[in-house]
């Protein structure tokens, strides 16, 4: 059993040492102080209590539990008491070693010495709990009162009753039987804690309380604390607070949304995050041990409630203060867009510029279970993980993504968040990234490979995410260009042909090629609201311009079988040539050149 510190010299049980006073279960603690290598040398009391004893006042006992128990039979004439261990001429107690004195005052004229332990009676009573004590006294009536007073002294006119919800304060007996009393004081759902006066009054109607009979002890922890923890990381809770040393210790406490007490409801952090949690046993009975919690709402301020030996959430009635957990909300979106620089803000508090945030393929969960292959891999333009690079550090910056991971965009990402990652960004280990700081969308077109065919209108109809958020373009580049480059574009004309061609959903129409070179090795580049041709920096496939190379030097012999044989690509067994007039043009006014009978305007046959 657990003593308090000043009782450790001593190796007392807080029973053995109180003799007459008695405890209850759910009781103040009634404490006998000591305060070792002090001696007491005011006036003993005038009574004989040993007719051998050497001096009045004072009587033989073996040791100053004892001596706390005597004083324990005269209270409240016995305010404090001395127990002098060795009594020698030199320090005036000749011939009273292992002496008990009893004194009428509290702890009159102190003197640090070697040769004395003194004490004071000191209730306790712990927040929460029923506060009741017993006591027996040679004047002890039914009519007696107690009061816990702050000031100077009992006797002060000016004196203030401390007050604690649920407190009676004065309280006179609440049942006597000769020479006992009960004090039931009721049960304290907050106040402050520490040392007051404890005075006695005749009555609960006296004007005052001007006798000290001893000292009162409010135990617990302080009101108005505040508390933080950080997400992904031990969460530990160390109460401030006063003789909160308990022997065994069941204290609790339980964070909650809403208020302490009746209907209390705990919130849950997930991850390995205990609430309720019960102290640690040690010798202060302060700190409480969350372990870690993985998602919260961030944005709350939440209320830390403690009991000293709770039997349900509702016996949680004491606030102890406000709690905060750091790090991104739960519940958050996010997006990008390839080929725009991509920029995470997060929700949240305690953001600091060393913590960092990597993008994660899969649905909720998949950052507490990160590996490798799980890493989203966006282009060598998207740089993750990244840390936040300004105050107050809730904005992520990852460069631009130029594709989607796997060729799939849309809402398949999660955002991964690390407190204190143990290797410097872009540099990673996978097991710091477990919170998920909400989900990640990448908007932006599948990869594609497209044709078109000359004299035919080109459209090209792209599959994606976010295509309909506004409007984009796709650019047709010449063979081997990068998107993103001031590149020539694809070699196809017309008087309606349009490149690069704009949508507002999914759908490019680059209307009719006339002229080009046919190739299937274009490459065709998007971009989200661009405004010049380097903000078509997305890569989507290649692009096919199918039809024939421009015919120079083809001739033909009359009277003999004309073949023309065309080359180029994307040939099919519906197309057709026409020979026109020297000097008129292709198209709607074309005038097809007439020769013999025999001619005709053949289509092309399968192969060429």
């Amino acid at each position: 059993m657990k003593a308090h510190a000043k009782h450790l010299s001593h190796g007392w049980s807080t029973f053995q040492l109180f003799g007459l006073w008695t405890f209850l279960a759910t009781a103040w603690a009634t404490d006998c102080t000591t305060e070792t290598g002090v001696c007491y040398e005011g006036s003993d009391l005038a009574i004989t209590l040993d007719v051998n004893s050497v001096r009045q006042g004072c009587q033989e006992v073996g040791n100053a539990a004892a001596c706390c128990s005597l004083c324990a039979e005269y209270w409240p004439q016995c305010i404090s008491w001395q127990y002098i261990i060795e009594g020698t001429v030199e320090n005036g107690y000749n011939g009273m070693a292992f002496y008990c004195c009893l004194k009428s005052t509290y702890r009159p004229s102190p003197l640090t010495a070697a040769y004395c332990s003194s004490g004071y009676f000191n209730p306790a009573c712990t927040l929460t709990s029923a506060c009741s004590f017993q006591v027996s006294g040679t004047t002890i009536t039914d009519a007696s009162t107690v009061a816990a007073e702050t000031g100077s002294s009992c006797s002060d006119a000016a004196y203030t009753a401390e007050t604690w919800p649920g407190i009676s304060n004065p309280q006179n007996a609440t049942s006597f039987t000769s020479p006992t009393a009960t004090f039931d004081l009721g049960t304290a759902s907050g106040g402050s804690v520490g040392d007051y006066l404890l005075c006695h009054g005749s009555s609960i109607n006296a004007a005052d309380f001007p006798d000290r009979v001893g000292t009162f002890t409010m135990k617990g922890p302080s009101s108005g604390q505040t508390f933080s923890c950080t997400l992904g990381v031990d969460c530990i809770l160390t109460l401030a607070g006063f003789n909160q040393e308990a022997a065994p210790a069941s204290y609790k406490v339980v964070i909650t949304s809403g208020s302490c007490g009746t209907g209390l409801a705990a919130v849950s952090f997930s991850g390995s995050f205990e609430n309720p949690r019960s102290v640690w046993d040690n010798e202060n009975d302060n700190y409480y041990e969350m372990k870690i919690g993985t998602e919260a709402d961030t944005t709350v301020t939440y209320s830390v409630c403690w009991a000293a030996n709770p039997a349900s959430l509702d016996d949680y009635i004491f606030q102890v203060g406000t709690f905060t957990m750091n790090g991104p909300t739960s519940g958050m979106s996010h997006a990008c867009t390839m080929g725009k620089t991509c920029v995470i803000t997060l929700t949240g508090v305690g953001f600091t510029q060393t913590q960092a945030l990597l993008a994660a393929v899969g649905a909720q969960g998949i950052c507490a279970l990160l590996v490798d292959e799980l890493v989203g891999s966006f282009g060598a333009s998207f740089i993750h993980p990244t840390v936040a690079q300004a105050s107050p550090y809730t904005q992520y910056s990852f460069g631009t993504a130029l594709s989607a991971h796997n060729n799939v965009p849309g809402g398949g990402y999660r955002v991964c968040w690390a407190s204190t990652p143990s290797q410097t960004p872009p540099l990673k280990t996978n097991s710091d990234y477990a919170i998920d700081a909400g989900l990640f969308t990448l908007n932006g077109p599948v990869q594609s490979n497209h044709q078109c065919t000359l004299t035919v209108s080109c459209q090209i109809t792209l599959t994606g995410s976010g295509l309909s958020l506004g409007s984009h373009g796709l650019l047709l580049l010449a063979e081997g260009a990068s998107c993103g480059s001031t590149a020539s574009t694809a070699d196809a004309t017309g008087s309606s042909w349009t490149n690069p061609a704009a949508a507002a959903v999914d759908t490019f129409t680059f209307n009719i090629p006339t002229q080009g070179t046919p190739s299937s090795n274009y490459v065709i580049c998007w971009a989200f609201q661009p405004s010049t041709q380097t903000d078509y920096s997305v890569y989507v496939g290649t692009f096919q311009l199918g039809g024939p190379n421009l015919l120079t030097g083809s001739s033909c012999i009359k009277g003999e079988s004309c073949v023309i044989t065309l080359t180029g690509i994307g040939f099919a067994n519906t197309n057709k040539i026409l020979v026109i007039d020297a000097g008129s043009s292709c198209g709607a006014s074309a005038t097809p050149a007439t020769f013999s009978a025999q001619a005709e305007l053949h289509e092309i046959s399968n192969g060429l």
